[in-house]
């Protein structure tokens, strides 16, 4: 971000330079500025729009644990956390209900892809939980303030589940 300050103050300072070389006058100064800032305002999209973000390093951060909620099936029976794979547009999903802090629940769906993890966890009873690793621009990097950062780069690498022994239920059809 430093380099929509930085660019176009160079530019106008070489600008100025050069409108004072020669016949001086207000025009030659006024038109030198316009295109020392015009060209620096480019300069300064071209690196730290372009050039910097790619050179960001990434780091894998985890959002999560969010506790999960046990699916109830028709017999009223709880204590079994349940992904269907229900299909939309010819898609499996996994599907779950997470605990919201006001205590009530919440519906989500995950695609069913390679990035999504079930661990079942002898250690756990009547709980389970639900964390996203994502891979993003890492914000200490000192290439982080000169470069305008937009998220574009940051990307889902894994979706984990933690889950009682037993109690993951995929019911499958083939088609």
């Amino acid at each position: 971000m430093y380099t929509l300050m930085l660019c176009p103050a160079v530019g106008l300072f070489f600008a100025i330079i050069f409108a004072s070389c020669g016949i001086r006058n207000t025009d030659r100064y006024v038109v030198s500025a316009i295109c020392g800032l015009v060209g620096g305002l480019l300069c300064s999209i071209v690196i730290g729009g372009i050039v910097l973000p790619f050179m960001l390093p990434m780091k894998d951060v985890v959002y999560g644990p969010r506790s999960l909620m046990a699916m109830r099936g028709s017999d009223g029976v709880s204590g079994i956390f349940v992904w269907g794979s229900g299909s939309i547009e010819s898609g499996a999903n996994y599907n779950f209900q997470l605990r919201m802090e006001d205590g009530s629940m919440a519906l989500r769906s995950l695609p069913a892809n390679d990035i999504v993890r079930f661990i079942e966890d002898a250690a756990l009873q009547d709980t389970g939980s639900w964390s996203t690793t994502v891979s993003e621009v890492d914000k200490t990097s000192p290439l982080y303030v000169w470069a305008m950062d937009n998220g574009s780069r940051n990307r889902v690498v894994r979706q984990e589940f933690r889950v009682p022994v037993g109690t993951v239920v995929q019911p499958l059809k083939a088609n």
